[in-house]
This record gives C-alpha cells, structure tokens and sequence, in this order.
C-alpha cells in the first residue's frame, strides 16, 4: 500500500486524539513515520514539512540531545514494563518557535500494515496536560492522575463520615487487565487496538454510569466502585468485553482490592490499594476458569517469596545452601529399598527451610 494513503488513513482516525501521536519505525535509525495535528501544534509547526526540518525525520530530533535514550533501550529498562507492552517517555525540547517545553507520555510497540514494525507514542505538553485535560486521549475516561486525586478525594470524605468502630468501606478498588491483548495489536493493527480499547471503555462507562474509571496504561484498566453486588456485575462486564473482542485467548480479568482498615493501623497511599487489586488480577491471568480474584494477604506474602527467591538464588548457590535430600523409594511388593529420589532444599538462614 502507498505510504501517503496509509497516512491518510491513519489521520482519520489519529487527527481526533487529543495528544500527539508519532509513529516511529522499529531500527536502529528510529525513522519517524507519521505524525498527527496534534503533534505537529506541540511543536509549533504549520505543516509535516516543517515538522520533519525540525526533527531531521529522527526521534533522537524530537528531544535536548541529553534526554536521548533509544525507544528500545526505554522499553528494556526500568522505565516502564516491557512484559506489558508499554513505558513511559519524558525529555524536554524545543519547538519551531524556540519555546521550551517539557514533554511526557507513553510509548508501546506494534504493527501497522505497509509500516511493519513500529513504536507509537502518544506525547503531550506536561504542563499544559496537568492544566487542562484530565482525560485519557485514546479511550475519554480520566487519566490516571486525575482518577487517583478524585479517588482519594471520595475516600477522605468517607472516612470523615465513620464512625471509630467501623472499619468497612462502600468502595472497591478494581484492577482490570487484558490478557493477551498485544495479540489484537500485532493482528489488527494499533489503529484497530486503539479503536477496541475505545469501545472497552465504552462499555466500562455503561456498566458503572457514576463510578471513576481510568484507563491506567496500556491494556490495563482500574475502577472505584460501590462494593454492593460488584461480582455479579464484573461477570458481567468481563463477559461483556470478552464478547466485544470475540477471540478466545484474549479475556479480561479482574482483581478486586478492600479499603478496609484496621484501628490504629497505619494509613496507606490509594496507589497500594490498587496495587493488591493487580496482585488479585495476576494470580488469575493463566487460568482459563476464572474472570475474577479477590485480593488477600497471602497473595503479597507469596509475591514477597517470589522476589526473595528471584534476589537471593544466586548467593544461595554459592553459598552452599542448596542442599539435596534423598527420599527412599519402597517397593510394595517386597516391602525393601528399591532407589532414591533427590530433592533439592534450601535452607536459609532468614527464611528457613524453601
């Protein structure tokens, strides 16, 4: 297809997004391949032609030289999770008209037919986006910080309202993830991803008209929900969206957090709530018989293992605390030893035997 007809198609849609969007080519030369309206008013340009002086056509152009890192070094490094998809981007720069500005967003990896391999970055002005918009640009729900100011907010006011002896709260926090749905992009396209991610949020907005949801990053939602009936309605929301998808190995799941709180305990931030509605959601991603989790304590503790295991492993074994147990094996029919089977223990010092 002619790379001046995939622009137009791509400004069809990407024209009406309220943010910049470059699409930026998978090479080392970090080529950049389209840019909407939006992008090129970032930068103060009138037209493509201006834009692409300005930058030389490179995302290495669009940033000060020392905030240049290559998109896939961002994405393999701690500024974002590579696992799902996405990172997050920040650098300062210059516009045609010599003002500086600041500049933030995200980026994530895909394909865009006759483009092949691509990233998309969805950029805005930082001050001007604090300033103005607190809405997600590709789907219209609010953006992260704004859900997690107007969360807080609904959770001071509730807990001005109890009473000493009341721990409980009428709110949930919910965690939602798309499982596999890098899939949808790489086979549809990112206009299409954005597209479907559009109608999920959508559909969250019609199945909780008054409560706050945002789009967190990527394929991951959250929602700050009355507690009353909310499992029945997360069945009927995953199943909803699994409709709208329509592909089998591509589901939403859900994580379901308490605000709950013990006397005296120590208060904690609204992000460590949701936090442990995503623990919920992760426990539940690879089975297949189940769209949602309810968060509990052994879900951090096993976490907590899991990042000990993966931190110590190596000193363990050099160390010598991995140590081999021999477990007799008894045939039955003579009641007599008949072979071994190893086991390997670890026997720390902190944690005892693992």
């Amino acid at each position: 297809m002619d790379a001046e007809l995939i622009k137009k198609q791509l400004h069809r849609y990407y024209d009406m997004i309220a943010g910049g969007v470059c699409l930026v080519r998978q090479s080392a030369e970090e080529q950049i391949l389209f840019v909407n309206k939006e992008m090129l008013k970032l930068y103060q340009c009138k037209t493509e032609q201006e834009f692409y002086q300005l930058t030389k056509g490179r995302f290495a152009g669009l940033m000060e030289a020392d905030d240049y890192m290559p998109l896939e070094a961002r994405m393999n490094s701690r500024h974002g999770e590579a696992a799902e998809g996405y990172a997050f981007l920040a650098f300062r720069c210059y516009t045609k008209e010599g003002v500086y500005l600041h500049v933030e967003g995200t980026f994530q990896n895909g394909t865009v037919p006759g483009f092949g391999k691509v990233w998309m970055l969805n950029l805005v002005n930082k001050e001007r986006s604090m300033a103005v918009s607190d809405l997600d640009p590709v789907t219209g729900l609010l953006n992260m910080h704004a859900f997690y100011q107007r969360v807080e907010k609904k959770i001071d006011a509730q807990r001005a309202k109890r009473q000493p002896d009341d721990t409980g709260m009428l709110y949930c926090p919910v965690y939602l993830n798309l499982t596999n749905f890098k899939v949808y992009n790489e086979t549809h396209g990112l206009y299409e991803g954005d597209r479907m991610l559009r109608k999920i949020g959508q559909i969250l907005k019609s199945k909780f008209p008054s409560s706050y949801i945002t789009r967190l990053s990527g394929d991951n939602f959250a929602l700050f929900v009355p507690r009353q009936g909310l499992e029945i309605k997360i069945r009927d929301l995953c199943q909803a969206v699994n409709n709208e998808i329509h592909l089998p190995n591509i589901t939403m799941k859900a994580g379901i957090g308490s605000f709950d709180e013990e006397a005296g305990a120590r208060r904690r931030t609204i992000t460590a709530y949701f936090d442990q509605a995503k623990l919920a959601c992760d426990s539940i991603k690879k089975d297949a018989t189940r769209f949602a989790a309810f968060y509990h304590d052994s879900m951090r503790r096993s976490m907590a293992d899991r990042i000990f295991i993966l931190d110590n492993l190596d000193r363990a074994i050099e160390q010598g605390h991995i140590q081999v147990y021999y477990q007799p094996v008894i045939r039955t029919m003579t009641g007599k030893l008949c072979g071994c089977e190893a086991l390997a223990r670890w026997i720390d010092t902190d944690k005892e035997t693992i």
